[in-house]
């Protein structure tokens, strides 16, 4: 179902305007002792994200600059004492005060607070697009921590059935029932389940680290996450998809300034029209109250030297250069939402199939070798070799979930905003695999 987009261009406040209000603790650092939750870790993110404050004093600015083209000229005053050269005894005959108010009787400061309106617009919907900026980074930072703990957990499970399988194979070498080989290899596999968890724990951590600074926090700070549980798999509809990526804020933001450099124009033009302008004036401080005159009349230049007409012909190339800007957004935004559905699309099938019908059969053939190993019909060999089949399963299924959870940032992402609406949803379970060593008769 569309969303309605507000003036400001509502700067991902139906995502974000929750998050902020269900964080009590958005400017803590994470602890290792509470789960970090994603919609926490998003909050904490935007209050402190240094891209996000930058534009934020961007949107002030602006503000301020609407309020001053808005408001009236300021009155001058001139305060002073004149006296005749070519009579240096006479008393001083020019003006000691002077008080001149301008007037834009002829739409000048209407066209200079309509600029301004349009900037201010286009920087609220720029500090939309940072504000998406960081949701994606923190979800894509979030989501692959999460994977990578998960990954150590079953890296960590393999090496523990490693040396399970290796310390049986030393005590039937001692049996004398196996030869060397058996317990070479035994000690090979435990070599390669301990390198993997050194590349799983190095992974996770750097992964953490990345959260951490996508969060604004020293990379070393400790961080639990909860485990994979259940993942979500939504389907979209393609062509409302499209319609949302017209209202993507980094196109809003260089339509408005399209809008303001178009109405620069307009007040470079105006630099020609008169100003209405009144002056009150007293000839002599100590003859007060005498000498008093009011004067009011009409400023405007002579003729133009050609400043005006530059101002006006630097204005229109301005607005011109920002047309073309607009039109390669447009592109731009119609691809990246393409690109990002139809990743989704694949991210979506791959969850399906690793962890479906193919993690179906691992699980299988690592039950079968279990139940040939006990009853002593094979070797532990091949009962390692189904387990590894059934590992490198799990690890497939585990990264499509993180692939697909990356790919729906992405889409959210590209359309600057919360996902509409989805056609449909699936939810899907993960769960980590407990292997436990057969035991022979």
């Amino acid at each position: 179902m569309p969303r309605n987009h507000t003036a400001h261009f509502g700067p991902v406040a139906a995502l974000l305007s929750g998050l902020l209000a269900s964080s009590t603790a958005a400017q803590e650092a994470p602890t290792a002792a509470t789960p970090l939750l994603l919609p926490d870790a998003i909050a904490r993110a935007l209050a402190r994200d240094p891209s996000v404050v930058a534009v934020q004093q961007r949107v002030r600015q602006a503000e301020y600059r609407l309020t001053g083209a808005q408001a009236f000229p300021n009155a001058i005053i001139d305060v002073g004492h004149g006296q005749t050269l070519t009579d240096p005894g006479a008393s001083g005959n020019d003006q000691d005060l002077s008080i001149t108010q301008r007037f834009d009787l002829f739409g000048q400061r209407r066209l200079r607070g309509d600029q301004a309106q349009k900037e201010l617009l286009a920087a609220r919907a720029s500090l939309t697009q940072a504000q998406a900026e960081v949701v994606f980074r923190v979800r894509s930072a979030y989501v692959q921590a999460r994977t990578a703990t998960a990954e150590v957990e079953l890296a960590r499970q393999t090496l523990a059935l490693a040396q399970t399988f290796q310390r049986l194979a030393q005590a039937q070498y001692d049996a004398g029932q196996v030869p060397i080989a058996s317990v070479l290899r035994s000690e090979i596999e435990v070599e390669n389940a301990d390198q993997a968890v050194l590349t799983a724990e190095t992974a996770a951590r750097i992964q953490r680290a990345t959260l951490n600074t996508a969060l604004n926090y020293p990379p070393e700070v400790p961080v639990t996450l909860p485990p994979v549980g259940e993942v979500v798999l939504h389907t979209f509809d393609f062509a409302e998809l499209r319609r949302e990526a017209e209202q993507q804020p980094a196109l809003k933001a260089a339509e408005a300034t399209l809008a303001a450099r178009r109405s620069a124009v307009a007040v470079a033009r105006a630099a020609a029209r008169p100003d209405f302008v009144v002056t009150g004036t007293h000839d002599q401080l100590q003859d007060w109250p005498g000498g008093n005159t009011l004067r009011a009349g009409f400023t405007f230049p002579l003729f133009d030297r050609g400043v005006i007409r530059a101002a006006v012909g630097e204005a229109r190339a301005s607005a011109a250069e920002q047309e073309a800007n607009v039109l390669v957004l447009k592109q731009q935004a119609a691809l990246d939402v393409t690109s990002a559905y139809y990743l989704l699309e694949q991210a979506r099938e791959l969850v399906t199939r690793t962890g479906g019908a193919q993690l179906q059969r691992a699980t299988r053939l690592y039950q079968l070798a279990q139940t040939s190993y006990s009853e002593g019909l094979s070797t532990y060999l091949d009962l390692l070799d189904a387990q590894q089949v059934l590992r490198t399963a799990h690890t497939s299924y585990l990264r499509a979930l993180a692939a697909y959870e990356s790919a729906e940032a992405a889409l959210q992402k590209s359309l600057g905003a919360p996902l509409p609406s989805p056609a449909s949803s699936s939810p899907v379970q993960y769960e980590l695999p407990t292997f436990q060593p057969a035991v022979t008769k």
